[in-house]
């Protein structure tokens, strides 16, 4: 058994060549920590790849490689201003950074500077043949930059308000549907009772689960919004697209821990 755990771990070493890991001078630890990073990053565990390349960052700040992982982490944890600061460092220090334009489109795409993100998406497309720009999802993100440009052009006044603590809670409600007789509403959430109780370990959130409620016509509101029953919600994550006008067929998205949709 022991001798099969030091041949995994071999594998998983090699499988990281000498160019994924970052150049550092601080030694083997720093090294190993790097590469444990690198794989836990891979493994969609943002928050333990963070840790270790701070700790790396302690000693290396001036590390164009580094500073670009750090952004890359706080990026996919949805800290858009960190990933932002990490990676405008990361580009003073070394403007060739491969994958650095990408970075940057996407971080001031997510914060809605548009014009920034243009700019930078168009430099890193610029790079590209023919045959990689086929592949890449650039030219989607420049048509989604110039869509989101003409509709806030156009801006409609809305009014946004909470529906209550039947349907309301403290974590994230989303993703909502009314059925066509407006008596069924279902919505996506991510609360401490998702079946299961497990969390992603993509930002350490529960699960989501599909919710549904049904309008009470003696009190004139929604009911309290129950996870809804059957085998729909599973131990990962399951969420609401839509629901049929006749409220009798719902429409879901399912995303297992083993798959990738």
């Amino acid at each position: 058994m022991k001798k099969f755990a030091l041949l995994l771990l071999a594998t998983c070493i090699s499988a990281i060549t000498i160019g994924d890991i970052i150049d550092t001078q601080g030694g083997v630890k720093d090294k190993m920590k790097l590469m444990k990073a690198r794989m836990k990053y891979s493994n969609e565990d943002y928050k333990a790849a963070l840790r270790l390349y701070r700790d790396v960052y302690l000693t290396q700040p001036e590390n164009a490689e580094l500073n670009f992982r750090i952004g890359q982490c706080h990026l996919s944890l949805g800290d858009i201003l960190k990933a932002l600061e990490y990676f405008e460092k990361s580009y003073k220090l070394d403007n060739f950074l491969s994958g650095i334009h990408l970075a940057l489109g996407q971080a001031y795409h997510l914060k809605g500077d548009l014009t920034r993100a243009v700019e930078e998406y168009n430099k890193y497309k610029s790079k590209l043949s023919a045959g990689k720009l086929a592949k890449d999802d650039v030219v989607k993100y420049l048509k989604q930059c110039e869509y989101a440009k003409e509709l806030m052009s156009k801006p409609v006044d809305v009014t946004l308000k909470n529906l209550g603590s039947n349907i309301n809670s403290e974590y994230p409600d989303y993703s909502p549907s009314i059925s066509l007789d407006g008596k069924s509403f279902i919505f996506t959430s991510r609360r401490s009772d998702t079946k299961g109780k497990g969390r992603d370990n993509y930002d350490h959130g529960y699960y989501e689960d599909i919710y549904l409620s049904e309008y009470d016509e003696a009190t004139g509101g929604w009911a309290r919004a129950k996870s809804i029953k059957g085998r729909v919600n599973t131990v990962f994550h399951d969420a609401s697209m839509s629901i049929s006008p006749d409220g009798q067929q719902i429409f879901v998205y399912k995303n297992p821990n083993f798959l990738k949709i």
